[in-house]
């Protein structure tokens, strides 16, 4: 009965303790919110970089690959209308994706963790990167005995990747393989290197960059709109977002600890935003940047994820 006695008063200790600090919904409430419950607003455009980062080197190829990103660009568009692409063709083209857009030959290996650095210091919400990874031609015999054919294939494979720059996350990774029957004649025309384009090869080209533009749209639509804290002073923040996307004075931020990161499988560097450290409202407002008053001086801190919020 002694051991039975001491725990009932410990339990009562603690229970007078807990009341003592509000009970255990108050210090529930005391845990600093996390981006997973912040309600945000949606009102903002999305700058998103896209590039077409490969395509085979034949003539067939350029023009197979020119045709499929505009066709993917134009599906994005269609399917997300908030979201801005921004292309080589641009003149605001961005630099830190210069590294991709050379078009031809092999796939560029570029350091994706740096690349998606620039993106966030840029204010940019999405990165696209497409490619043409292959196109080959080959033949094959069907039927039986005297009745057996020859057919002519194009084989082709294209891929379309979206990032999330914030979180430095690959959230869409598209493929499509596919093989089409064409004559004889752009068999041999390929074969000899004369062929500029193939019908049937650039019709079923166009429905994989339909299909895979409608994935990116749909997936960018559902992104939260998010810019990263690019400097501070005392009170002051400056964010790589201005009137350009929609920005204007009087605009209220959350911001969370955006200066952890999760390493990957393949040395990825992943960033994983942590509790609210402040806020900010908008007073000052350029085209591509903007600048605003702290809720706490040394809180928020370069590198911090901001949300809007209404």
């Amino acid at each position: 009965m002694c051991g039975l006695t001491r725990f009932c008063v410990v339990l009562t200790v603690v229970s007078w303790a807990l009341l003592g600090c509000g009970g255990s919904g108050n210090l529930l409430e005391k845990i600093p919110p996390t981006i997973n419950t912040v309600k945000p607003s949606n009102r903002y455009a999305k700058q998103v970089a896209a590039v077409l980062a490969q395509t085979p080197s034949t003539a067939v190829g350029q023009e197979a690959g020119a045709l499929y990103f505009k066709t993917l660009a134009h599906a994005v568009a269609e399917e997300d209308s908030r979201s801005m692409l921004v292309t080589p063709e641009d003149k605001g083209f961005p630099g830190f994706m210069a590294v991709l857009a050379s078009g031809h030959g092999s796939m560029p290996n570029p350091d994706m963790t740096a690349l998606l650095r620039g993106a966030r210091q840029a204010g940019y919400q999405g990165v696209v990167v497409a490619a043409i990874r292959d196109i080959r031609v080959s033949t094959i015999r069907t039927g039986l005995f005297w009745f057996r054919k020859k057919r002519f294939l194009a084989h082709f494979a294209v891929t379309a990747d979206l990032y999330d720059p914030h979180l430095a996350a690959k959230v869409v990774s598209g493929v499509v393989e596919s093989e089409v029957r064409i004559s004889e004649n752009d068999y041999e025309s390929y074969k000899s290197g004369t062929a500029i384009t193939i019908e049937e090869l650039e019709e079923e080209i166009v429905d994989a960059a339909e299909g895979l533009g409608e994935q990116i749209g749909e997936a960018l639509s559902d992104i939260m709109w998010k810019v990263t804290v690019r400097g501070t002073e005392g009170d002051r923040v400056v964010i790589p977002a201005g009137s350009g996307v929609g920005l204007k004075e009087g605009d209220r931020f959350i911001v969370f600890e955006g200066r952890r990161q999760l390493e990957g499988q393949q040395g990825e560097q992943f960033i994983v935003p942590g509790y609210q450290v402040g806020t900010f409202q908008v007073d000052a407002v350029a085209d591509q940047k903007a600048e605003a008053r702290a809720s706490a001086e040394g809180k928020i801190q370069y590198g911090d994820i901001a949300v809007p919020v209404r």
